[in-house]
């Protein structure tokens, strides 16, 4: 061939792929792959202490880490698989007034939590939910009516690049100071006065107003407002036994969830009928436990 050096051959085989597009998911299984979800498996802040997130909160981080209103989110990949009995009707006014109740113990909370299991890949997002502490026992009375906030913890969480988030218990009813500051809670937004949409049909960005877009955080060298000692004594009381039943939740503790549901009943009963000064009702429940 004209003296040069001739080419040897080589033979190609195309092979078949293991399995088609629809077997994807139990090849994935045999290699040991973890198979693939849905949504992004985000994972929820603070599991297993007093800052766990809440549902609400997790839903919206969900929505604005895939670009899209949380509200479109629950839409678009949520609402298609919802039973008819849970899933509300119209979406806007459940996402604003009603999803508080994906915070409580009832089926509605318990499967929003499961189907956002099952679209994520994260187990265990019941626990941002009252279910684990209260079981079928009755949630009336233990949720806020709108999101609370820390002003301050936003601030904070920004400046150190963390993410900001609403904790499940900033949206107890009976707390209404903030764990590491010991600053009243909020409940609506200092610009235009409005409360906070449980499921945010916009786009803004975590810490923001859902209704303005305003900034929700506080200086930190802001001048804080008073708390009296009873109030804070007997918040960080409570603190320590809710932080055993985060814990104790997700098996953290070897000690019975049932021993922790009396006192967490006790807590709640005890914040409905009872009234400030935060000292006496702090000796009663410790009378209690």
């Amino acid at each position: 061939m004209n003296g040069e050096k001739g080419l040897s051959a080589i033979t190609v085989r195309i092979r078949q792929p293991i399995v088609d597009f629809q077997g994807n998911q139990s090849a994935q299984s045999a290699l040991g792959v973890p198979p693939r979800s849905r949504l992004y498996g985000l994972v929820p802040c603070g599991v297993g202490t007093i800052w766990t997130e809440s549902l609400t909160s997790y839903l919206n981080r969900l929505g604005w880490v895939h670009r899209v209103s949380p509200l479109g989110l629950v839409t678009q990949e949520l609402a298609p698989h919802l039973s008819s009995e849970h899933l509300p009707s119209p979406l806007t006014v459940f996402c604003r007034y009603v999803a508080m109740s994906l915070h409580g113990n009832g089926d509605l909370a318990l499967e929003w939590s499961t189907l956002l299991e099952k679209l994520t890949g994260q187990s265990d997002l019941s626990l941002l939910t009252l279910h684990r502490w209260v079981g079928n026992r009755l949630s009336r009375g233990h949720l806020q009516k709108t999101l609370a906030w820390c002003p301050i913890c936003y601030t904070e969480w920004r400046e150190k690049g963390h993410p900001i988030y609403q904790p499940l218990l900033w949206q107890y009813q009976m707390i209404t100071l903030c764990p590491h500051h010991y600053h009243r809670l909020k409940m609506r937004c200092p610009q235009c006065a409005r409360p906070q949409s449980a499921i945010s049909a916009s786009r803004f960005q975590p810490g923001a107003c859902t209704q303005c877009g305003a900034w929700l955080g506080t200086e930190t060298d802001a001048r804080v407002e008073q708390v009296s000692d009873d109030q804070i004594v007997w918040h960080q009381w409570v603190f320590q036994r809710t932080g055993y039943l985060f814990a104790g939740a997700r098996g953290l503790l070897t000690t019975r969830t049932s021993d922790w549901d009396s006192p967490l009943t006790v807590l709640s009963l005890a914040s409905q009928t009872l009234c400030p000064p935060f000292l006496s009702f702090f000796a009663l429940l410790h009378s209690l436990t």
